[in-house]
């Protein structure tokens, strides 16, 4: 399973009623995950309507990057335990018209390195002060390539502040204001259904929104949506957040 859906999966059981079912990696896929007592099986895909190596304008291919950026870094915190999480900003630099050229694993570890490197002193402070921000210019990280990228990074907390990390941007997301991408994601994965290779009593789909994806209309949601499956769920990674998708059911037979 890739650390992304791994990601998904986890905050899947947190979030969603009735979905932490001991999920487990079947020793044959597809599909991704089954239940502990097998009777549910589990296919996982992101919704990233921009893909992995998206067209368009410099700004718009930049901007995706960024996002992938900070979505690679919120995996890695996501894994992390018994640590307590920050909501982490970063403001990007205006000249990094040379971000598409670098390794977004690579640029994502080092902003993990950085964040880490300034949480002792923010839980020292956090200690006595029950809000605040811990503030870090380029110049702290500058041995770093991700400082030709980022300006200053902003490590904040509050009394009702987040237990695990939150990471954010100065940049703004792709919004949906279609249905082609669900309808795109959940044909793909119909079309996998007689491929799978564990029999279970009920097969479920988890689309979880890549970080750089928003819905500001709940009638994509809603559908209703044509699919095999017996349930359908969207997962807001950034909002944290569950929603089923509605099923087009055939007409009845007269």
């Amino acid at each position: 399973m890739k650390p992304d859906e791994e990601a998904a999966l986890s905050l899947f059981a947190q979030v969603c009623p009735g979905a932490n079912l001991a999920w487990q990696s079947p020793t044959a896929d597809p599909p991704d995950a089954v239940s502990s007592d097998r009777r549910v099986g589990l296919e996982i895909v992101r919704l990233s309507p921009g893909g992995d190596a998206p067209s368009g304008s410099p700004t718009t291919r930049r901007q995706h990057l960024r996002l992938r950026i900070l979505s690679e870094a919120q995996q890695q915190f996501a894994r992390d335990t018994g640590r307590r999480g920050f909501r982490v900003y970063v403001v990007w630099r205006d000249d990094d018209s040379a971000l598409w050229k670098r390794d977004v694993d690579v640029l994502a570890r080092e902003l993990v390195q950085v964040v880490r490197d300034a949480a002792p002193h923010a839980s020292k402070r956090l200690a006595s002060e029950p809000a605040g921000m811990e503030n870090l210019y380029r110049v702290a990280f500058a041995a770093l390539s991700i400082a030709s990228h980022v300006a200053s990074v902003q490590l904040s907390w509050t009394p009702a502040g987040p237990l695990t990390w939150a990471l954010d941007g100065s940049g703004s997301s792709v919004v949906l204001t279609g249905d082609r991408p669900f309808r795109t994601a959940i044909d793909d994965k119909n079309r996998d259904l007689p491929q799978w290779l564990v029999s279970t009593a009920e097969r479920w789909l988890l689309i979880h929104l890549d970080p750089s994806t928003a819905i500001d209309d709940d009638g994509l949601v809603h559908g209703p949506y044509p699919f095999d499956f017996d349930r359908v769920f969207l997962l807001d990674m950034r909002e944290r957040t569950c929603r089923e998708i509605g099923q087009e059911r055939p007409p009845a037979a007269r």
